[in-house]
């Protein structure tokens, strides 16, 4: 509560006339509300969780909450708490209208005195890894065989080097470095390489060989949400020069 006092001059009887000062007097704390939670995390299956409000102070204290996202919805959405009474509510996520990935949202807590506050909201909606499609091998095939293969280093005008492209997509999108061609040469370990953007298409190049195959390869890729997937293996065959070189 706040007292204010007004004073007159002693010779005028005009309000217009006061005195261009007044005094405010505090005589009793501000009434506070406070969300049990700052933070609630949903993870990937929950579709509710429930909070308190609690109020301290000595009058009851009016709020409501607002949610910035469609698919968050707070029971009930306003309300009065008494102090030592505190209100129970329920916080509700609609998984139905979200598609998968991560998904972030806040609840303004609003009090009649002008006190406001939030709390964070996460959501994960799990999904299948990243669709790997059109796989392309920039290898030559034996025509009797059918087999790809690429001849070692040092054989000219033969390709020494040979790269693995294909479409790579993901309603979360792809996480940073989430595309990658694993492979093998001659039953090695496996080495990695990253694959790049190029246009519509991720791409890597596995570099020139200089010791014996078969190469073995397959492609991993990750979304936003950390769903991964992977290709089956392919075989390349790595052969000698051709006669006469």
């Amino acid at each position: 509560l706040v007292a204010l006092a007004v004073f007159f001059p002693q010779d005028s009887d005009r309000p217009e006339d006061a005195l261009a000062e007044a005094s405010t007097v505090q005589t009793g704390e501000a009434p506070l509300l406070v969300a049990s939670n700052a933070e609630l995390d949903f993870g990937a299956d929950l579709l509710e969780r429930a909070i308190t409000l609690e109020a301290s102070g000595e009058t009851p204290v009016t709020w409501s909450l607002e949610s910035d996202q469609s698919w968050l919805t707070p029971t009930p959405a306003a309300g009065s708490t008494t102090p030592g009474e505190p209100s129970a509510l329920l916080i509700h996520v609609d998984r139905e209208t979200l598609g998968e990935g991560v998904h972030r949202g806040t609840l303004t807590l609003l009090v009649g005195g002008g006190q406001q506050s939030t709390i964070a909201i996460e959501v994960v909606v799990p999904g299948t890894g990243p669709t790997i499609a059109d796989q392309r091998v920039s290898a030559p095939v034996d025509p009797e065989t059918s087999a790809l293969y690429v001849f070692k280093l040092g054989c000219e005008p033969q390709p020494t080097a040979f790269s693995v492209s294909a479409a790579i997509a993901d309603p979360s999108g792809i996480s940073d470095g989430g595309a990658l061609l694993i492979y093998t040469v001659g039953g090695g370990d496996p080495e990695t390489a990253e694959m790049a953007v190029r246009g519509d298409r991720y791409e890597a190049a596995i570099p020139p060989l200089t010791r014996d195959g078969p190469i073995v390869f397959h492609i991993e890729a990750s979304d936003e949400a950390g769903n991964t997937s992977e290709t089956q293996p392919v075989t390349v065959e790595v052969r000698g020069c051709p006669a006469g070189q």
